[in-house]
Formats: C-alpha cells, sequence, structure tokens
C-alpha cells in the first residue's frame, strides 16, 4: 500500500521546474476521505495539469470488488475528483492507457476510445453514483510511442 505521494521534480536549464506527483490507487470513496483520500486529494488540488493512466485491462481492486473496465475506471476516477472539487474537472487532463502488449489489447483500446467519443450515451447506462454530474471536456487523440 502507498502511504504517501511519490513526488518527482525536473528542473530545466532556464530555472523552470516542473513537480510531478505519483497518486497510485486512488479508490472509490477517496473524496470521503477513504483510504489515504483527502491526504492524495489535497496533491491534485495543487497540479496545474492531470494525467491519468489507465490499465487497457480494465482493474479489480480486491475479489470482493467488481472488476471495473478501463472506461468505469475513467469514468469513477472524475467521479472521485469531482465530488472532491467540482473545480479539478476544469484542470487540463491527459489519458494514458498501458499494458497495451496485453491478449486483445488493440480491441480493448478501440471499445474505450468509441466510450470516451460517446461519453454521455455511456454515462447514462451507468449507476447514478458512478456518472459526474459535469459534462467533462474529452477530446480523443491517438498516439503511440
Amino acid at each position: 500500500m502507498t502511504l504517501q505521494p511519490t513526488l518527482g521534480v525536473v528542473e530545466y536549464s532556464d530555472m523552470r521546474r516542473l513537480t510531478i506527483a505519483d497518486l497510485p490507487g486512488l479508490i472509490e470513496g477517496a473524496w470521503a476521505n477513504v483510504g489515504m483520500g483527502h491526504r492524495f486529494l489535497r496533491h491534485v488540488e495543487r497540479t496545474h495539469f492531470l494525467l491519468f493512466v489507465v490499465d487497457i485491462n480494465g482493474f479489480r481492486l480486491s475479489p470482493k470488488q467488481p472488476y471495473r473496465s478501463p472506461t468505469e475506471n475513467v469514468m469513477l476516477v472524475n467521479r472521485e475528483l469531482e465530488l472532491y472539487s467540482p473545480d479539478l474537472l476544469s484542470k487540463p487532463a491527459l489519458l494514458m492507457v498501458n499494458k497495451m502488449d496485453s491478449p486483445n489489447a488493440e480491441s480493448r483500446l478501440q471499445e474505450l476510445l468509441h466510450n470516451i467519443k460517446k461519453m454521455e450515451g455511456y454515462l447514462n447506462q451507468k449507476p447514478k453514483p458512478a456518472q459526474p454530474t459535469s459534462k467533462l471536456p474529452w477530446r480523443v487523440s491517438m498516439d503511440s510511442f
């Protein structure tokens, strides 16, 4: 279990600095201070930019928890941020998808991209507690590294 965010600093020759906070495992209920909730979310408030890294295979926190698709994970993280502070959804953000070397990753990616492009309709199919109330500024572009 991660007990504190990992911070990294990039210092440029022209004296600019970029501080990066890695907040792994932001769990459902963090907005209500579940787990390391507010301790992690306070770091998000100080950021200027958000980078979401989502496992293309989805995620299951424990055997007692439901499996969540990549789309559901994106949706739930945004909902957690919104419930903690609606202003967080106005920050610029980028979604990075990892584990693209997994079996069926390409078809899962296409499904994720489709769902993001059609997010409003997709959200309406999910339980109300998981739906962000604010419209999310989704833009889809495809870049490979």
